[in-house]
Order: C-alpha cells, then structure tokens, then sequence
C-alpha cells in the first residue's frame, strides 16, 4: 500500500505534482494522479488531516467500496483483482481466460434494479495493472518446462580490432537467449542489430535448442517490436512475426521497462556480462568468428556449471526436463526476406537487384510487392495475394521469362512493342533502325529489349534525330549497338545551335489515325513544299 499520508504532505505542502512524487516516492504516476483525484473528489476529506487519519482509513474512504468494488464507474461490474492475482499462477490460466470467464456473465441487475454491464478486455487489464502497481505487488508469471523462451541483448558492447591499425573499429553487440525453466542461455555477437541478424541470430539460438518454445517473451528493441505503447496489443515486426508464425510460435513482449517480465534472461545477461564479457572486454578478436568461438566455450561452461544451492547444472535441467517438451523445428529454416514494391514494365517484367522477372501480362503498369530470400524470389500484389515465384538470380542484367506472361499478338500495346520500336527508328534513320534491330537480335524474347529501346529512342526527344542517327552510325561502324555505347557518347554529336525535334512512336492500331510526324514546322509551309515537289521534278529529268 502506498503511504498516502506522505503523497499529501508532498503535494500540498511541497507543491510537487504526480511526476515529481512518483520518481521520489518510486511508485507509477498514474497511481498518484488517481489517489489525488479521488482525495479531492471526497466531500468527506480536505486537507490538512487529522492526526488520527491513517492510510488504512484513506485507503478505506476511497477505495474500498461496498462489495469490494474496484471499477472506477458504478455501470460496471466489479473486478476482483485479489482472486485474479491468486489464480494467475496456476498452469494454463491467463488473464484473457479470467477476462473471459468474467464476461460471459454478461449484464448484471442489481437489487434496486440498476445494470451492472461487465469492463472491456482492455479495461479489465488496465484496472488490474493499477491495482498491482497500488499496492507494488507483482503479478507472478509461473514458468514450466518446455513452455517459455526469453530474448534480449547484453547492455556491454565489445569491439573487433583491425589487424592493420590496432584500432578498435567495429561494435559488436551480445545476443542472449534463455530458457524460463531451467535458464539455460545461448549467446552470440552480432556486427549489427537489423532484423537480417536478428532472424539469425534467432534461428541459431532454437537450433541451439533443438526446438522452439510456444511462446516467446522478446525484449522490446525495434528491431523486433515496432510499437508497444499498451502490453495488450503490441505492433511487431512484420519479418519476426513471419518468423514466429514460420516456427509454429507465439511472441509475446515484455513490458516496457519492466525487466521483470522476463526476470530470467535479465539474470542470464547479468552473470554473462560479469564472469564472460568482462574478461572478454580485456582482450583482442580481429574476426567475429573468434569472438563467438571463444563467447560460446566459455557458454558451453556456464551451462555445464553446478547452480548454486542446487546439485544440478543448467543443462541437467534442460536436458530431463525440457528438451523433449519442445516443439519440433520445421524442415527448412526460416530466411530472412528482402521487401520491396516495385512497379511492373509495358515490358512485362519487374526489375529487382538488376535482373528482370517477367510476370502475367494483367499486372502490367501496377505496383507489386517482392519478397526475396537469398535463393527464391516471391511476387506478391499489395493485398498480399500471390502472383509469381521464380528462382532469384544474382548475375547482374539477367533475365528471367516465361512465355506465358507474354501477350500473343502485341497490338494492344500501342508503343511497347517490336514493330512500333522499329518504326519509330527506322523514322529517324537507317542506322538507328540498325542499332534498335540488334537491340531484339541479342535476346530470347522480343519483351526483353523494350526498355533499352525506349532508351534509345528517347534520346531523340533529349537532344536531335540528327544527333541520334549519326552516333547511331558510329555505333554500327564500330560494333557496339548497345544502350551504354549510345548513352555514353551521343553527346559528341549534338550541336547546342540545332532545334530538339520531338518523335513518337507508330501506332498500330488501324482504327485509329496515323500520328503525324514534323521536325520543324517550317517544313510544311506551301513555299516549302513547293520547293520539294520542283526539286524532285528536277531530279527525275
């Protein structure tokens, strides 16, 4: 019970608010802010009290109602908080099932006629925690064998040093993971907390074990807990709970700052840090290798050591007692997933890590996520429905197709297609039709060269159709017909003074009018056409 005689004199006399009570007192602010509210809502109390006036009786004037109440609301039922925390150590029972139990009471009509409708699951938990908190009593958590796995990091870094320089360059941070029961650990140093080593390092640990534990109480780092404002309801992340979900586990955080939800991997970190990290700390490890070589011999011995006051070992205890209550590993471990949303080409293809992954024709031009472990890459639409799956390929450029994802006939693809590419260049000259013709020749699958045509031709509209063709020449004279030829050189052909012309591609659609190609539209002028009909009158005589 908190001593509310003091709360008083410090707020009243000291004029410190509920925050500044809570730190010196060591108590929850909400736990200060409520009794102040309440003691300034009775009618019957003021301040200053009478020298008779004890917790006791502050305790019985505000909270304890008839019936042994705690709700905060006379429309609600009555919680007991007591019995709750009398059947919360009993095997199997949880808060959600003692929610549960209380609920399905439904409304409730009291004798003078008044309805009494039961808390929300969010409420009842939140009466409870306070209750606890009121009296600074903690809810025990009973471990069992088999049943609970705890996860977290060592607060002491290590350093790997450069072999050149002597200098300590790289940061090294302490995995642990602990079993509830018998508190046997496991440990590992990892060069970076991101979820790629996290996946890891948690796949490491359950083979480690040899199986994993239904349940998982990790520490709340980012990299594993995206938001934890009510213990209720956390937001985790989307790769660790696929992770979990692949394990055929159920994570549960612990509650923020409050290592006493997961007590035993906070002791396992504690007796690592003191009799391995710190003599670790004192000496040299040039590769990470060596430092987990040495972390987990001297693991293997904390494990394999006499527990104090008991004639068994921590690996005794795993091994009769919890080993084979796990739950089996699958039969392929979990891998890391690379995300992205990518957006699907007129060319049917997606484009991740520099290779090309063609995909049905419908999803052209819509947004697609990928999902990419080191061997496999998944195609998936944003609703999280799958579309494709194709082997990743980590050969820069590469392409990977399948026949089907391409349309028949390409007429409905007005601009993105071969024959328009074609005509489009063979409008601007004959070299450029050369160089846009070797674009298809050198691939399996006319869809493959769209963007490199469009490429191309789209340095017509950047500088000129002159400029265009005459590098375009030069690049068949040389042999090299390729994008970065063109890219990297027709600069040298464009002149600052010439006018950009703009060109379009041809469409095929015969339902449609023909595009009309200009330059310039001086070109059209009666006078020049004049001139070109008289000039070509000359020529045929």
């Amino acid at each position: 019970m908190l001593d509310y005689i003091q709360i008083l004199q410090m707020h009243f006399v000291n004029n410190l608010s509920s925050r500044e009570i809570a730190s010196s007192y060591g108590c929850s602010k909400s736990a200060v802010s409520d009794f102040l509210r309440r003691f300034t809502a009775c009618s019957k109390l003021s301040y200053p009290i009478s020298s008779e006036t004890t917790n006791e009786l502050l305790y019985g004037m505000l909270y304890a109602k008839k019936g042994g109440s705690n709700s905060f609301s006379s429309d609600y039922r009555e919680i007991d908080c007591p019995a709750i925390y009398k059947a919360l150590p009993k095997k199997g029972e949880t808060l959600k099932h003692l929610w549960r139990k209380y609920d399905a009471v439904g409304c409730v009509i009291t004798d003078n006629g008044s309805k009494k409708y039961p808390y929300s699951y969010r409420q009842y938990c939140k009466i409870f925690n306070d209750w606890c908190e009121e009296r600074n009593v903690t809810s025990h958590i009973q471990r069992y064998p088999g049943q609970n796995c705890e996860l977290d990091f060592a607060g002491m870094s290590l350093y790997l040093k450069n072999r050149l320089t002597g200098e300590e360059t790289t940061k090294v941070t302490i995995f642990v993971a602990t079993m509830s029961y018998s508190n046997y650990c496991y440990a590992e140093a990892l060069v970076s907390c991101d979820i790629q080593h996290w996946i890891s390092a948690n796949n490491h640990a359950i083979r480690y074990f040899g199986g994993v534990t239904p349940i998982i109480t990790n520490d709340n780092c980012k990299v594993a807990v995206i938001s934890n404002r009510d213990w209720i309801d956390p937001v985790l992340n989307k790769d660790f709970k696929e992770w979990a979900i692949h394990n055929n586990t159920v994570l549960l955080p612990a509650k923020v700052n409050s290592p006493r939800w997961k007590p035993h991997v906070e002791g396992a970190v504690k007796i690592i840090t003191e009799h391995i990290l710190i003599d670790m700390k004192a000496m040299t490890f040039f590769t990470l290798d060596m430092m987990n070589e040495f972390l987990w011999e001297r693991l293997n011995e904390l494990n394999n050591g006499k527990l104090t006051g008991r004639d068994c070992s921590r690996w005794d205890l795993f091994t009769f007692d919890e080993e084979k209550l796990l739950l089996p590993l699958p039969p392929e471990e979990y891998q890391y997933l690379e995300r992205k949303e990518v957006r699907v080409y007129q060319d049917f293809h997606i484009r991740f890590e520099s290779c090309y992954y063609s995909i049905p024709k419908k999803f052209v031009k819509q947004k697609v996520e990928v999902r990419a472990s080191s061997s496999t890459l998944k195609i998936y639409t944003l609703a999280g429905t799958p579309i494709w799956k194709w082997k990743r390929s980590h050969n820069q450029g590469h392409w990977s197709t399948n026949p089907d994802h391409l349309p028949h006939k390409y007429r409905e693809y007005l601009q993105w297609s071969m024959p328009g590419f074609q005509q489009w260049a063979a409008h601007i000259g004959p070299n450029t039709r050369a160089v846009i013709d070797q674009q298809f020749m050198s691939v399996q699958f006319p869809a493959q060269a769209f963007r490199r045509c469009q490429g191309i031709l789209s340095f017509a509209k950047r500088y000129s159709e002159k400029a265009l063709e005459s590098c375009c020449q030069e690049a068949v004279l040389r042999g090299s017909c390729s994008y970065t030829y063109v890219k990297n050189t027709i600069v040298t052909f464009f002149d600052k003074d010439e006018e950009s012309t703009v060109v379009e591609p041809l469409r095929e659609n015969n339902h449609e009018p023909q595009p009309v190609y200009k330059s310039k539209d001086s070109q059209f002028s009666l006078d020049a056409l004049i001139k070109k009909q008289e000039t070509g009158y000359v020529k045929k005589h």
